[in-house]
């Protein structure tokens, strides 16, 4: 027979399930959450105005920012100091750049306690 290009539909969980409560056949609570200083204002924007026209309104879509940023209606923009902090790892050494300390930031994303 002839191969198809048109892919088998899963059954699998909608994409903003967490794949624990897709597992568990929960849905916990989801967010989209992002980290985004004034210089890349814009692109928070348009990031955030996709995400929260496409996704369902029990997901919450997080900016974290030092910089007060306009953002899609539904969106919330929270103050980076309540973003848990990450210590760099002492293999990693000191950043080339003194801006480059800011990146270890984004990973406090994954500690948020509040989503699965």
């Amino acid at each position: 027979g002839a191969l198809s290009s048109t892919p088998t539909p899963s059954p699998a969980a909608p994409p903003w399930v967490p794949v624990s409560a897709a597992r568990c056949g929960e849905v916990g609570r989801t967010a989209f959450v992002t980290l985004a200083t004034a210089g890349y204002a814009e692109g928070a924007l348009v990031l955030t105005s996709a995400l929260r026209r496409q996704l369902p309104l029990d997901v919450d879509v997080i900016v974290f920012s030092p910089d007060e940023l306009r953002l899609a209606p539904g969106v919330r923009l929270r103050p980076l100091t309540d973003l848990p902090s990450v210590a760099a790892p002492s293999s990693a050494g000191q950043p080339v750049l003194p801006q480059f300390t800011f990146c270890w930031s984004k990973l406090g994303l994954w500690t948020l306690e509040e989503y699965d």
